[in-house]
């Protein structure tokens, strides 16, 4: 366990042999930022990112490189975003942002993990 200030945990956290192995949690002043495992002293497997705004993002790790699904989710539970990622690249595919009512926002190309040139964009005619 890591301690933070005023005496509570940053992280609970598994080691074997001087490396993060295992289930961990790490923690912000508000609460639970992260939680995941680790393997080798590397990410691997799904982790939770928690904002402290009640947003949150879910994402997947192989060898401590984002590799598969990334989402987004806002205070509301709805999915703001999602990408696939091979390797820390985004993949060939289609990256779809959402508006907080789960109207789509934009939708964003990539190929070989290089963003394309086009994009399309929906906007709200929602008063601000």
């Amino acid at each position: 366990m890591e301690w933070g200030a005023k005496s509570c945990p940053a992280a609970v956290l598994h080691y074997r042999k001087g490396q993060r192995h295992g289930a961990a949690v790490h923690y912000a002043a508000w609460g639970k930022e992260q939680e995941g495992a680790y393997a080798h002293d590397l990410r691997v497997g799904r982790w939770v990112n928690y904002h402290s705004d009640g947003s949150l993002d879910i994402c997947h790790y192989k060898a401590g490189r984002l590799h598969g699904e990334f989402m987004t989710y806002g205070p509301d539970g709805r999915e703001q975003n999602r990408l696939f990622y091979q390797n820390d690249k985004p993949l060939t595919g289609t990256r779809t942002e959402y508006y907080a009512d789960g109207k789509t926002r934009q939708k964003i190309s990539y190929a070989a993990g290089r963003r394309q040139k086009w994009s399309k964009s929906w906007y709200s005619l929602r008063a601000v």
